[in-house]
This record gives C-alpha cells, structure tokens and sequence, in this order.
C-alpha cells in the first residue's frame, strides 16, 4: 500500500515537476562545485604546466611572483564528461612559490553520441547518478509530506536550486576590484581509444599595482666571474611577468672567439620554468659570457648575463733534475698520470687521490687527467703505484709520465724554387688553366683532390671550427684573414709568433686554412674556417699532447690535426726494439696510445663528437745506414704512437665497444707523390711514408707548397716554400674532413 502511496506521488504531474527540478538543481550544483586545471602556458607569473598518462590529464598552477596573487583557480571545459581530483572550485590565495594541482580524466560512454553535454570541470552525472538523485529527492518529499510540510520543502529546493549556480556569479561581482583575468591552455586527452579536448582555465585577480612588473631568474652561479672545472652548462630558472612569456633563449659567448657568439638557441619553456638541460650546452675554456632573453608576447624582453670562467686545468711543469732515465726510457720521477672516468668530478678526483696518499699537481679537467706526485722513485716503483691506483673505482687508468721526442713528420727540401699563387684564381703555376685529371705545377695537391670543385659550393657551406696540434704558427702571415688563427686559454708561446720554430704549424695550417681568392700564395682547403691552434713541446710528455688535443675540442673543433708522432729508430745496441720486424715490441706505443683512448672517451660521455687526423709518420731512422733523410724506412703506421697507436681493444676500465668509438673517430695519413705524365694521372706513395693496415688514405705529400715564416735556409727569405711529409698529407685530409662537417654539421666522427 505504501509503495502505491509513493508511486502515485512520483508520478504525478506535481511529483514529476518537482523530481525535475529537484534533480537539475543537484546537477547544477555538483557541476559547479568542482574545478580543475592543467595547462603548458603561463601569464601574470603564474606557470600553468600539463602532463597527460594513461588517460588521465594533471595540471599544476604555481605562483612564481615574488608577491601574494588572489583567487587563483582552476577549470576544466569539455565537450566530454570529466571526473575530476584535486583542488576544485576553489578561489585560493596563491603565496610566492605556493602551487595548487588538479587532475581530469574523461569518461567515455558507451553508445553516446560524439557531443556531450559541456563540463566545467566538476563531477559528471551519469544516467546512474540521476536515478539516484531523483530517489534521494523523492524520499526526502515523502517524509516532508508526512509530516504535512510539503510546501516548505518545495521551496527549499527551489531556492537551492537558484542558490547554487548564482553562487559563482556573486563570488565574481565581490572581486572586481582587483580586476578578474583569465587564461586557458588546450589539451587533448586519448582515453579507451577516444581523444578529447580539454581546455584548462585559469582564473585570478589581477593586482592594478603590478602592471609592469617582469621577473627572470636563472641557476647561474650567483656569483658574476665565478670559476668552475666542468665545461657542462646547466641553465634553468623561470620568467615571470604580467603579459606572456612567449620564448626564453640563451646565447654563449668565449673569450677564446673574441666574444662572438659560439652557442645560441631557444630553451625549452614550460609554463613559467625553462631548462636547457637537454641542450647539452657547454663553456670553452677560458672567459665565457651567457646571456638569457626572456621576450613576452608585446616584444618586451628581459636579460641576464654573467661572467663564468672554465678553468681546464694546467699541467705540472716539471724540472731538468726529476727527468731520470733507465734502459733507454726517460721519465719524470716522483710523478705519475692517473685517467679518471667521465662520471668522476673533479673534486671526487682530488679527494681519491689524497686518500691514497698522493697530491694533485697538475691536471686537464676535460679529459678526466690528473697529475698526482707520489712518495715512490724510480720507474719500476712507479709502475707498482700505477697499478694500485688502477684497482681504485673510477680510475681508468695509469700511467707514469714518460718524456718522448716528437716528430714533426716532415722532410724538408729548402732547394726547391718557391712560387706565390693562389690556386684558387684556376690558373696554375705554368700559367694554364687548373686541371683536375692531369694535376701539375704548385696547385697538383689541390688538383688531385679535386678541391677546386668543392669550392663552387662555398655560400652553402657553414662555418666550421678546425683544431691543429703543431710546435708553434706564424698567424700574421699575409695569407692568412685575420681571427682566423684563434688560441686556446693558455696554449700559446707568443715568442713563437715568428721564427723557424714557426715553420711547420704555420705551413701545416695554411694547407687548411690560407685565404682563397687573394691573388697571394695558395689557397686553403675549407673557405670558412677558424682554427685553434695549441704548440705543444717538441721533447716533452704525452700529458702535453692530451691537454692541446682536448682543449681544442672543448673550444669546438670538429676535426683535430696532428702532424707529429713519436720519433723512431732502429738501434743496433737495442735489437730488441726492431721497428721493422716487431710491431709491438716497444711498451712505448701501448703508453702513447692509453693516454689518447682515455682523452678521446671521456670527451665523447660528455657529449663532444670530432675526428683525429694525424700523420701516419716518415718511416724509421736506421742508424746503421746513418742519420739523414736517405736513412729514414717505412714501418707500420703503428709505430708512429699517439693516436696512431690506438687499437680496437679494451684499455684499462675502458671497454672494447668504447674503445672501438674513439678508434672508428682517428684517421691515419701516409702521403703519395705526384707521377702524373701526358698519358694521364699518376700517384704512388712515398718511399718515406709508413704504411700497413693502420693507414686509412694517402693523401699528396711530396713537394706540397704553403706558407712558412721567414727564413728556411741560409739568407733566403721565403714566405711560401714546398714541404714533405705525412705532415702535409694530414692537414690536406683535415681539410676534408672540415668540409663535411660544413656541408653537413649535424654528421657524427664516425659517420
């Protein structure tokens, strides 16, 4: 009987238009009691960041204003219903770096139609949920009836149900002073295979006093002119300002290029924050200046910059009296070479190397070298101790510091004429035309390889950085532009700057980077190019070599030249050390060679990428037959140390596969000469010339024409002359190895 009691009540035309009502005004007020928010946009320093897994979209407001911003909410508006966590409907005081969060997640229907009812960011009603509302509705009139107050509980409802969406109105109204502002951000959601779009709202009250106001701040050291040890650049902060940040982007200016501009990009924004940590950003050594531009949407910018300096670190000088020397192997006693990996700072470095008891004294931060002083003497004990620091975590390797005599790899010949003419005027030294197929004359290098044809393309080339290894460079010779030649924080001896000793840098760079088109002496393989040039000492450690070779990289060198190796002979009272009949024979190359492999590795982790060119070396001096040019043999490349040294195979801690990328990074040189006849172009490899496996081209090597200093014999006074060796092949390769880098700057060292 009851149940027909409530039956007749529902279902009458009273009932029915209460149960309507009842259930639109609880609707309402559900829809409009929740909001959410997410976003990827920012305005009024306010950083509106958005995130989307699984279906479920999450937004975060944060207030990145060093003031109060008031009545800070979110809303969510889709055309898809929406469920909703977090803070809703809520106007919130944000304080200076206080944050609200919410998530939305749509609800797809099963059988519903492609339009939904819009949803402002609170809880959606299902069909389920209106049964129940409507039951809960018809309960509470059934008891208000019971109790012969029906007509009260009508306009209760009633009056809830214009209270509610009113409320949000009113609330509006009470804060149009300060002024009410909004901004919204777009979102697509996928969810059980269906995407839909979310648009997220922010809404706060905008404070009439901070119009203008525009904040930038960044994590660079707080302190302007601050040193460091780790070329790695973090940059990240947040831009807040009353309009919109519509970019941030950063610029990297270094001393060691006249403070032009190296690096310059566009930051990832996100909201109000940006990061640059996916840029792999770096210092070069020596003075650096970092500019960050925040630019609003009006064109209003704000910009940071500061002074950091990189220090690489300087290498012990040592002294006549610690060089010892046992069984033909000079070394410096007390010191030892100790290669850390590339997870290991600098700091970390220093505290292990004290806790075994030794002391820094020198060190190429770069590339993980650390010259540690030691209580042992003599080169077996050196060895023992090397040994010990080689079973410590995070060592690589070591080594002690031998002195070797490098070789510059040329022959010279000051009795051939030396010609002025810039090949790149196509008319060679007999005064025809350029020829390619049958090359001849000063010009036959650059004939042979074709570079003239190359050079038809220099407005689509980019600029390219080129690093040279050498004993010293003259770089005010008149075929060189100026700023070409740029040096390295603390590599160069200015008193070098002319002289003899200048000869083979100088002539070695201008078959890379002499002006073309001047009508003047030759004409370089690459037309737009810098080259930093680092001297290293002609009797001196491997530690020399590591620190020009990573400097250069660091400063941007995609290709490193080296015209040198190590110095080798066969000597009778030394048959055991046979260049010619055992390639390994001598512990030497093994030495020359780990040193580079642990340079080369530690560079590539920290994100640099470049090629090695050197000289695959002039042969062996057999004393035997005397000490000139005519006494010189060729022998593997192998035998020329350094990088020609390097294997594909594990060197201490450094593995197989990481030794494998540095050796797929080194290009070996050994040097033709010109037979080229009437009957057509003809080359074969100089007598001098080492050869076998290890080399991986040849390159002209005999009679090469550049640009030398001054004096090369007696009063003559030659300002270009010709030159022979693997040294002039190398830097020809060099040449186009750069001008792969300039057609194509994005090519990996082993592409």
């Amino acid at each position: 009987m009851k149940i027909r009691k409530i039956a007749d009540m529902i279902f009458s035309p009273t009932g029915l238009k209460t149960l309507a009502s009842a259930a639109l005004s609880i609707m309402f007020a559900v829809l409009t009691c929740f909001n959410a928010g997410a976003a990827g946009t920012n305005q009024y320093g306010l950083g509106l960041t958005v995130s989307e897994e699984n279906g479920c979209l999450s937004a975060e407001v944060k207030n990145y204003n060093s003031f109060d911003v008031n009545n800070v909410s979110l809303v969510f508006e889709s055309e898809t219903p929406l469920k909703t966590g977090g803070i809703i409907d809520s106007s919130v005081d944000l304080k200076p770096g206080e944050r609200i969060n919410a998530s939305a997640r749509p609800i797809i229907l099963e059988g519903a139609g492609t339009k939904n009812e819009k949803n402002n960011g609170g809880i959606p009603l299902s069909a389920t949920t209106a049964v129940i509302a409507a039951a809960v509705t018809a309960v509470l009139l059934l008891i208000m009836k019971k109790h012969k107050r029906s007509r009260k509980a009508l306009c209760l409802i009633f009056a809830v149900s214009l209270l509610v969406p009113t409320t949000g109105r009113l609330a509006a109204e009470a804060a149009e002073d300060p002024v009410s502002k909004s901004f919204s951000y777009a979102a697509t959601v996928k969810s059980a295979g269906k995407c839909s779009e979310i648009n997220v709202k922010v809404n706060y009250d905008e404070n009439t006093d901070k119009k203008d106001y525009f904040e930038l701040e960044s994590d660079l050291p707080e302190k302007d002119e601050s040193l460091v040890k780790d070329a790695a650049l973090g940059v990240k902060g947040f831009a807040a300002a009353c309009g919109t940040v519509e970019k941030v982007e950063y610029e990297i200016c270094s001393k060691v290029d006249g403070f032009a501009p190296s690096q310059k990009g566009e930051l990832t924004l996100n909201g109000c924050e940006f990061d640059a940590s996916d840029l792999n950003l770096k210092l070069k050594p020596g003075e650096n200046r970092i500019s960050i531009t925040a630019t609003l949407t009006d064109g209003t910018t704000r910009r940071q910059i500061i002074s950091e300096t990189y220090d690489n670190g300087e290498l012990y000088c040592y002294k006549a009296d610690e060089v010892k020397s046992e069984e033909g192997i000079d070394y410096v006693d007390g010191i030892i070479d100790v290669y850390f990996s590339p997870e290991i700072k600098s700091e970390e470095a220093e505290a292990i190397i004290k806790e075994a008891g030794g002391e820094t004294v020198g060190a190429v931060y770069g590339a993980g070298l650390y010259q540690v002083k030691v209580e042992a003497s003599g080169y077996n004990e050196l060895l023992k101790v090397c040994s010990d620091y080689e079973s410590i975590p995070g060592v690589s390797s070591s080594l002690p510091e031998r002195i070797f005599e490098f070789d510059d790899n040329t022959v010279y010949y000051p009795d051939e004429p030396a010609y002025s003419n810039d090949p790149f005027d196509h008319i060679n030294s007999a005064g025809t035309l350029w020829n390619e197929d049958l090359p001849n004359g000063n010009n036959w290098p650059q004939e042979c390889l074709r570079a003239p044809s190359t050079w038809a393309y220099n407005a689509y080339y980019n600029n390219v950085k080129v690093g040279v290894v050498d004993s010293a460079f003259y770089d005010e010779h008149e075929d060189f532009d100026e700023g070409v030649i740029l040096y390295p924080d603390g590599l160069y001896d200015t008193s070098y700057s002319a002289g003899a000793d200048a000869n083979h840098g100088t002539h070695v760079t201008s078959l890379i980077a002499a002006t073309q088109n001047n009508e003047l002496g030759i004409a370089g393989m690459v037309n737009d190019v810098n080259v930093y040039a680092a001297s290293y000492k002609t009797e001196g450690t491997i530690a020399y070599i590591v620190e020009c070779f990573t400097e250069e990289v660091e400063c941007g060198a995609k290709v490193v030249n080296l015209s040198i190796g190590i110095s080798r002979e066969f000597d009778a009272n030394h048959p055991d050390i046979n260049p010619y009949t055992n390639l390994d024979s001598d512990s030497s190359l093994a030495t020359t060679a780990t040193p580079c492999v642990s340079a080369m590795n530690t560079l590539l982790t920290n994100g640099y990428d470049f090629v090695v060119v050197q000289s695959a070396g002039n042969g062996a001096t057999d004393t035997r037959l005397g000490t000139t040019t005519s006494a010189k043999r060729s022998v593997d490349a192998y035998q020329n140390g350094l990088f020609c040294s390097v294997k594909s195979q594990r060197y201490g801690t450094i593995t197989q596969q990481k030794a494998a990328a540095c050796y797929n990074r080194i290009i070996v040189v050994g040097a033709i000469e010109n037979k080229t006849n009437a009957e057509g172009a003809a080359f074969r490899m100089v007598s001098f010339s080492n050869g076998g496996d290890r080399v991986d081209v040849y390159a002209p090597g005999r009679s090469v024409f550049g640009c030398i200093t001054d004096t090369l014999s007696g009063t003559v006074t030659y300002h270009y002359a010709f030159l022979s060796g693997t040294s002039q092949a190398a830097p020809l390769v060099s040449g186009i190895a750069a001008l792969c880098f300039a057609a194509a700057p994005n090519l990996t060292g082993a592409q």
